[in-house]
């Protein structure tokens, strides 16, 4: 599980992911089979920065990240109307594996010939397991999708400039870690625009999710200490 999201801006894409891993890995004792779940920070993004693509992955990483590094080598002329090549990559890999990890999803932004962000997941096609993908014109989840804090974009996001957008994109992925300390964690970003793919800077992050972690103490402190005075009137019964 994860939480990735992307947002179109005017002048370019701003994608937000967590980084927490979680592992279970299964031992063989005798005739039992034993593991220990745990998590480690590691990024979920894949670039080709000479490309000038960028793939978040989220939920069953080994395949995200499969499809993501495959994604990465699509040639010019598919990058131009890209999800015809990107579902044949998942469906090809879907048919040689037999893992059962079948539950992918990819956040896309591609900077050439315009900055572009598609989505990418497995799903219902005609009522069999399928490939989907999509251009995303505003925003985008992959991960926890059933997230609350989807309600940050759903409730804020307008078409703006990457720069105020960034703002936005991290406080629902910290935010979403309050809702989901099991699986999400930490923060990166990336930004696709007319001059390619690039990282927010690490130190930029750390400042971005303690500003966060601020704001969501200071809307508690808001209600808490709104001081107008209520008088109740008593239950009418009949």
């Amino acid at each position: 599980m994860t939480m990735q999201v992307g947002m179109v801006g005017t002048d370019g894409i701003v994608i937000a992911g967590d980084t927490r891993w979680t592992m279970s890995p299964q031992l063989q004792l005798g005739q039992l089979h034993a593991g220990g779940r745990y998590g480690y920070a590691a990024s979920k993004f894949r670039f080709s920065v000479e490309r000038g693509i960028v793939v978040a992955c989220a939920r069953k990483m080994e395949r995200a990240t499969h499809i993501a590094t495959e994604v990465l080598t699509l040639s010019d002329e598919e990058l131009k109307e890209p999800c015809d090549a990107i579902c044949g990559i998942a469906k090809r890999i879907r048919q040689r594996q037999t893992d059962n990890q079948d539950d992918a999803h990819c956040l896309i932004a591609i900077a050439k010939p315009t900055p572009r962000m598609f989505l990418f997941q497995y799903g219902n096609v005609d009522g069999y397991l399928g490939e989907i993908c999509y251009e995303m014109h505003e925003t985008a989840f992959a991960g926890d999708i059933e997230n609350a804090a989807i309600f940050w974009a759903e409730r804020y996001y307008r078409p703006t400039t990457v720069r105020e957008l960034i703002p936005l994109a991290a406080h629902l992925v910290v935010s979403s870690a309050r809702l989901n300390t099991a699986t999400i964690g930490g923060l990166e970003l990336a930004v696709c625009d007319a001059n390619g793919v690039h990282r927010v800077p690490a130190e930029s992050v750390k400042q971005l999710a303690q500003q966060s972690r601020d704001w969501d103490r200071i809307i508690g402190e808001m209600f808490s200490a709104y001081g107008q005075q209520f008088s109740y009137a008593p239950d009418v019964i009949g």
